[in-house]
């Protein structure tokens, strides 16, 4: 629970620009004390501990979003999906650990993603965290039917157009995409509408 509550924590600050009392500092945009000044006058931390503790707990019982409909299509685009290489960042499932909460104990789940860091070529060159500046964390891919804005900065509209942008590690992944046939393709996208 510690971890979801630290990433909790994380989140909140690093995406919605709310100190609270685990990570207290601002981050300063554009590295301009002047322009934090102007924009942030609610003093911090802004969340409370149980505030935050509540965005930890609702964070952690949130499920995840059901899948669409399994066809013959999606079947051989799950196929298509591993045969190109997605699935080895995109992970199909994994597996919680024993919990002391009943519900979150050795449940398996499809996030569609390993949760790790990776160069990708195309990165927005700002260090945060473990993360160098070419490195972003592999998005999950469930709920990917819900979004039109896709990759880590929402460059891209398509599924089409995130995968011409995978360079570096993933170069491979995107020429093997490349190389689909208009049938493999169609299966491909109707597993990830699936999702």
């Amino acid at each position: 629970m510690l971890a979801v509550r630290s990433f909790a924590a994380m989140a909140a600050r690093d995406e919605l620009g709310l100190t609270n009392p685990l990570v207290p500092e601002e981050i300063v945009p554009f590295g301009d004390p002047a322009v934090l000044a102007k924009m942030d006058h609610v003093p911090d931390p802004e969340l409370s501990l149980a505030a935050l503790q509540s965005f930890a707990d609702f964070t952690r019982l949130l499920a995840a979003p059901e899948r669409g409909a399994i066809t013959a299509d999606v079947e051989a685009g799950t196929r298509v999906f591993a045969a190109t290489g997605c699935a080895e960042c995109h992970l199909p499932s994994w597996t919680t650990g024993s919990s002391a909460d009943a519900v979150l104990s050795g449940r398996t789940f499809a996030p569609y993603s390993d949760l790790l860091l990776h160069d990708l070529g195309i990165a927005d060159g700002v260090p945060q965290g473990d993360a160098s500046g070419r490195e972003i964390r592999t998005p999950p891919l469930w709920g990917l039917r819900f979004r039109s804005d896709l990759l880590h900065d929402g460059s891209a509209s398509s599924v089409t157009e995130a995968l011409a942008q995978h360079g570096g590690e993933a170069a491979e992944v995107r020429r093997r995409f490349e190389s689909l046939s208009g049938s493999e393709r169609a299966q491909l996208f109707a597993f990830l509408r699936s999702l």
